[in-house]
């Protein structure tokens, strides 16, 4: 008999040991599989015996999570992480029979990107470049401007330690998903900015190798809340209406601002580090929204 609960503890390990998976991500899956097992436990008899959950155990939990208003990315996601840990199961000979086979993904929910205009943008560096006399000012300058000049993921800025400065070109290199390198050029205007905040960072004694670029005000390495609440903080000055105010949304404006100003969405793909171009044509759906709002308000027969 193999116990469910040891059983998920056996595949995090497997994720961190031989996948080399980040923590991130495995404390996703993580949360993901106890929900799972709180579920099971509460719904069904017997079940630290893996052979006790079957096909109907999942769809159960569909339900369950379709009941409590969770949206289909999210079960998606859920389900995701149900086909891995079963076939981990299976590949290791643990079960005969794979029960999130045939388990079928919802319908996605097709969301456009919130963006930043940018004339909000401007007004947010030119509040950034008017209040930044201390080092976390300029620190938190720093932050959004790399998020802006560059579409970094909030993962790759936390963890970014290498910035190759030259003298007619820098760049950049992050790590991005499934430890895919990526190099990203750097605008003149955010290599100056960079270097004021490398020399500050010189005199406080905060460039040790070992810390990340962006550190906190005690010189400590930075951490995703971290930067999310220099975000929250700055978006939040200026732009109160949108929805979400997360390093995300800066990432989603730095490629809608590229592709209004006709740069090629190829080019845009690379930048970004998306895997395929699937990923990157979501912003050219943002583009025509915004072409049927202007028909809609002055077309004559709209």
């Amino acid at each position: 008999m193999y116990y469910m609960e040891n059983l998920v503890n056996r595949f995090l390990d497997f994720l961190k040991y031989e996948k080399r998976y980040s923590q991130f991500t495995i404390k996703s899956y993580a949360n993901d599989l106890n929900q799972f097992l709180k579920f099971i436990h509460h719904h069904t008899v017997q079940v630290n015996d893996v052979d006790k959950v079957d096909k109907n155990t999942i769809r159960s939990f569909i339900l369950y999570l379709k009941d409590n208003k969770y949206n289909n990315n999210s079960i998606n996601r859920k389900i995701a992480t149900l086909k891995s840990f079963y076939n981990f199961l299976y590949q290791k000979a643990i079960i005969t029979k794979n029960v999130a086979q045939g388990i079928l993904m919802l319908k996605k929910e097709k969301k456009l990107p919130v963006i930043v205009s940018e004339v909000e943008m401007q007004q947010i560096e030119n509040f950034l470049n008017q209040n930044n006399y201390t080092f976390s000012e300029l620190r938190d300058q720093v932050v959004i401007e790399l998020l802006y000049g560059t579409g970094i993921r909030l993962s790759e800025l936390v963890n970014l330690k290498d910035i190759n400065f030259q003298n007619n070109f820098s760049k950049l290199k992050v790590l991005g998903k499934g430890n895919k390198e990526r190099i990203i050029p750097i605008h003149s205007k955010l290599q100056i900015l960079l270097s004021q905040y490398w020399d500050e960072k010189k005199k406080l004694g905060f460039e040790k190798p070992e810390l990340t670029f962006i550190v906190t005000n005690t010189g400590k390495n930075c951490y995703r809340m971290f930067i999310q609440r220099i975000v929250f903080k700055y978006l939040a000055k200026i732009c109160n209406h949108l929805e979400r105010k997360s390093p995300h949304v800066i990432r989603h404006t730095f490629a809608s601002h590229l592709l209004n100003n006709q740069a090629d969405i190829t080019s845009i793909k690379e930048l970004l580090g998306h895997s395929s171009l699937a990923a990157t044509q979501i912003y050219t759906h943002t583009d025509i929204e915004k072409l049927k709002l202007v028909f809609e308000k002055f077309h004559p027969k709209s």
